[in-house]
């Protein structure tokens, strides 16, 4: 997880089980301003055959449904509960059920897909070089 600004914490989940299996997902967690008061957005920038890309994802513990909200919930909570709903097949507005044959596509694509992102690139690439992951930061847009 890597902090960008004062309410934005941006992730990268792997290491994930099943059809996810070798994928690297990245997505963002925008804090409200009144954090932890009110719920955040939710946003993933990855294909990943769950949750569309690039627009908040409703699930009962983002800004979606502020009702149901409450000050407990923290970043690692709001990441485990992310993971968990990313297993699921509940409908919701900006998450898609694909086969598990996609989302395996998916999750072999994924580090090909976030290299072409220099913003995964500047958060997470020395990290994924220090565990071995890629060999150096410098893999910028494949084309």
């Amino acid at each position: 997880m890597v902090r960008d600004g004062l309410l934005n914490f941006h992730f990268c989940l792997f290491d994930l089980e099943g059809s996810y299996k070798g994928g690297f997902y990245h997505g963002v967690l925008e804090l409200h301003e009144n954090y932890p008061f009110m719920a955040p957005k939710l946003i993933f920038f990855t294909p990943n055959g769950r949750f569309e890309t690039n627009i908040p994802i409703c699930t009962s513990f983002t800004n979606f449904h502020q009702e149901s909200w409450t000050s407990a919930w923290n970043v690692r909570t709001l990441i485990l509960a992310t993971i968990s709903f990313m297993y699921s097949e509940e409908p919701s507005y900006g998450c898609k059920t694909e086969t598990d044959e996609n989302r395996k596509d998916y999750a072999k694509n994924s580090l090909t897909h976030n290299k072409g992102n220099d913003q995964f690139i500047n958060l997470f690439g020395a990290k994924l070089v220090e565990i071995g992951i890629i060999a150096d930061v410098d893999m910028k847009k494949s084309s």
